[in-house]
C-alpha cells in the first residue's frame, strides 16, 4: 500500500492546472548539425475528483490492536472488518481476534482450564506429520511456558482448502500417569471433539494431534516412563465427530467454528461433562441459523467499539 501511495502522490505532483508537454522537432542548423527546438503545447487539465489518496494517519490506514500491549496481539484493518459483511469468508485475523476475545472473557473458574492455539499452529504441524519428521524446536517454543497436560481443553482452529473447522482435545492430562498433574474428572475419558459445519470427518486431524501431543509429552516429561508411540492410537485418544448445525452457504464456516467454541465455553463445567458423556453430544439443533447472522454483527460491533476506544474513526469513513 505504501508503494502505491508513493506512485499516486508522484502522479499528482506532476499534474498541474496548466501542463506543458514538450515535443522535439529535428531540423538542420546552418553548420549541418542537428539540433532540437522544443514545440510548446499548453493543455488545460483539471485533476479528477475520483483520485483518492489516503493520508498516512487517516482512519483507513489505521489498525485495531487486540489486546493492546500484548506481544501476540492481533491487528485488524478496515479490510478485515469488511469480511464481517454477509457472504464474506472470514480470514485468520478475524478468527484469531475472536478466539482471543473468547479466551479473555472466560469465567474465572475456566481461565486455567482452556488453552487456545492460534490459526497458524495446526498448519505448522501438518507438513511434519506427512513427512514423518521430528517437529522443529520452534513448534515446541510456542507452548514452552504452558503445560498442556495441566489443561482440560485444548482448542485448535483449523484452516484447510478454504474451509474452517475446529478441534477440541478434552482432558489431555488423563492421557498419561503423572503425580505432577492435578486430578481430572473420573467420569470422562480423553477425547478429540471435531466440529465441521460441512459434516466432514476429522480422522486426519486427530492423527496429527495425537502425534503432536505424544511428542510434546516426551519433551515435557523426559523423566517419565518411556512411551511406545505405536500404542498412542484412537483407543487411547478417540475421535468424536460431533453432530452440529451445518452451514447453508459457502462462506459461513469460520463464523460457525467461532460459534461452536463460544457455545462450548459458555457451558458450565457440569453441562460440559453431561454433553461429553452423551453418545450424540450437542446435536444439529444446538442452535438456530439466525445466531450465525447475529454472530457476524456481534463481532463487527465489537471491533468498531474497540476502534472508537483506540481513537480510530472508521465510522467517519462509512458516512462519506
Amino acid at each position: 500500500r505504501r508503494s502505491q501511495l508513493k506512485r499516486q502522490r508522484k502522479s499528482i505532483d506532476i499534474i498541474k492546472d496548466k501542463r506543458r508537454i514538450t515535443k522535439s522537432q529535428t531540423h538542420q542548423s546552418g553548420k549541418g548539425q542537428k539540433t532540437k527546438d522544443p514545440i510548446i503545447i499548453e493543455i488545460d487539465f483539471e485533476p479528477s475528483n475520483n483520485i483518492h489518496i489516503p493520508q498516512q494517519n487517516s482512519p483507513e490506514n489505521q489498525t485495531v490492536i487486540y489486546p493492546e500491549g500484548a506481544p501476540d496481539a492481533v491487528c485488524l484493518s478496515l479490510k478485515d472488518l469488511a469480511l464481517l459483511n454477509p457472504d464474506q469468508y472470514l480470514n485468520d485475523a478475524i478468527v484469531d481476534f475472536y478466539l482471543k476475545y473468547i479466551n479473555n472473557t472466560l469465567r474465572a473458574d475456566d481461565t486455567k482450564r482452556f488453552h487456545f492455539f492460534n490459526t497458524f499452529f495446526y498448519s505448522k504441524l501438518e507438513p511434519y506429520f506427512h513427512k514423518n519428521e521430528q517437529l522443529p524446536d520452534d513448534v515446541h517454543k510456542w507452548t514452552r511456558k504452558i503445560d498442556l497436560f495441566a489443561k482440560d481443553f485444548l482448542v485448535f482452529p483449523i484452516h484447510k482448502r478454504f474451509h474452517w473447522t475446529l478441534a477440541i482435545v478434552c482432558f489431555p492430562r488423563k492421557l498419561f500417569e503423572s503425580s505432577n498433574l492435578p486430578p481430572a474428572p473420573k467420569d470422562v475419558n480423553p477425547t478429540i471433539l471435531y466440529f465441521d459445519s460441512l459434516e466432514g470427518k476429522g480422522k486426519k486431524v486427530a492423527n496429527i494431534l495425537r502425534h503432536y501431543l505424544f511428542r510434546e509429552w516426551c519433551l515435557r516429561y523426559p523423566q517419565s516412563d518411556p512411551l511406545d508411540p505405536s500404542t498412542f492410537t484412537h483407543k487411547i485418544l478417540p475421535l468424536k465427530n460431533v453432530q452440529v448445525p451445518i452451514q447453508t452457504n459457502k462462506t459461513d464456516c469460520g463464523v460457525y467454528s467461532l460459534h461452536y467454541i463460544e457455545k462450548f465455553c459458555l457451558l458450565t463445567p457440569e453441562e460440559r461433562l453431561t454433553e461429553l458423556m452423551k453418545h450424540n453430544s450437542f446435536g444439529k439443533k444446538w442452535f438456530c441459523k439466525e445466531e450465525i447472522k447475529c454472530k457476524r454483527e456481534r463481532i463487527e460491533n465489537l471491533v468498531k467499539e474497540l476502534a472508537r476506544e483506540q481513537s480510530i474513526h472508521w465510522d467517519v469513513l462509512s458516512q462519506e
